[in-house]
């Protein structure tokens, strides 16, 4: 693992420093010193938003699997893996807190690992099917190469929904594996109380989206910090596509490689590298200090919390402010 991380910094660093000499650093660091803090702070604002419409996004889904989870833990969880995921190294760090932190609650590390995945999963195709409509709404800003990028992801996404599917709903295909390998019928048994609530899944999409939203809207914002004349179409066609890039798990927490896809990607529209690059370090470096209160969390007390033997997961705090229909359990339907 300390060989991984090592490779990945020494690969960061070549690409940081590729980037660098490729760009004029003399105007990146005009723009740099020109940053309004007052705009600045609407982006982390927005920032803040997004983690709130994920929270809630992750509540939902604890629901339709029948792990209600009191929402506050679950703000707490997420943003200490917010500060796992970029203060420390690699990307991975965060999610496995989280799946840790609702272990209790979720009765099996299955559970809690598909609860975690079905969220990133969510994300995902949010943020391709935002590619995808302003591609097609803007065909000139986001130009074939962005059109072909946002296809493969399309039919990735596809592909693992069609087998989410097949998994849930064909016990009879699936039968001589599932006698064979008992995780496989673990993993069917939980992936069908998901796709029996389709308006908690259409809920969960529905705030993914919003929460992509508000991380495009933000780098938007920190382009009027820099004093940049860029329109926000430009900005919902190639976001998405520059943090489908920084999802390649090649650099240390993209550092170095979130850089050069904003340089190349925007520069395709006509934005000067230099510009794109200012962007990109204000938009991390503003999650990175956001990111810094999930340390602060993480140093006040243990993040799993212990669940009483033999309470019903309807007595959680979301049961009694929500009601039972909205606690998902063998016998009640959601509306």
């Amino acid at each position: 693992m300390k060989r991984k991380t090592a490779l990945k910094l020494i690969f960061s660093l070549v690409l940081m420093v590729w980037v660098l000499r490729a760009i004029d650093a003399q105007g990146l660091l005009h723009l740099l010193t020109r940053l309004d803090l007052t705009c600045v702070s609407g982006a982390i604002a927005l920032s803040t938003v997004g983690i709130l419409l994920s929270v809630w996004k992750w509540s939902l889904l604890q629901r339709a699997f029948r792990q209600p989870t009191n929402p506050l833990h679950l703000l707490r969880l997420f943003w200490i893996g917010l500060f796992f995921n970029n203060i420390l190294p690699g990307r991975t760090g965060g999610d496995i807190i989280r799946i840790y932190g609702i272990a209790p609650r979720a009765k099996g590390l299955v559970n809690a690992v598909f609860s975690v995945a079905a969220d990133r999963i969510l994300n995902l195709i949010a943020l391709v099917t935002i590619g995808i409509v302003s591609s097609c709404f803007f065909p000139e800003i986001a130009g074939t190469y962005s059109r072909v990028v946002y296809g493969i992801a399309a039919a990735g996404c596809l592909a693992v929904l069609i087998l989410t599917v097949v998994i849930a709903h064909s016990p009879g295909f699936l039968e001589r594996f599932q006698n064979r390998c008992q995780l496989l019928n673990r993993v069917s048994s939980t992936v069908q109380p998901l796709l029996r609530y389709p308006r908690i899944v259409l809920a969960a999409f529905i705030l993914a989206g919003l929460y992509q939203f508000t991380m495009i809207l933000g780098n938007f914002v920190i382009a009027r910090a820099l004093h940049l004349d860029i329109s926000v179409e430009i900005f919902i066609c190639l976001i998405p596509l520059t943090a489908l890039v920084t999802l390649i798990p090649v650099s240390l927490n993209g550092i170095g490689l979130r850089e050069g896809a904003y340089a190349f990607i925007f520069s395709q529209a006509g934005i000067p590298p230099e510009t794109a690059v200012a962007i990109s370090i204000v938009a991390t470096g503003c999650m990175m200090g956001l990111s810094l209160i999930g340390g602060i969390l993480y140093a006040v007390g243990p993040i799993q919390t212990k669940t009483q033997p033999g309470k019903p997961a309807s007595t959680s705090p979301i049961g009694r402010t929500l009601g039972p229909q909205f606690c998902p359990e063998e016998g009640h339907k959601l509306p």
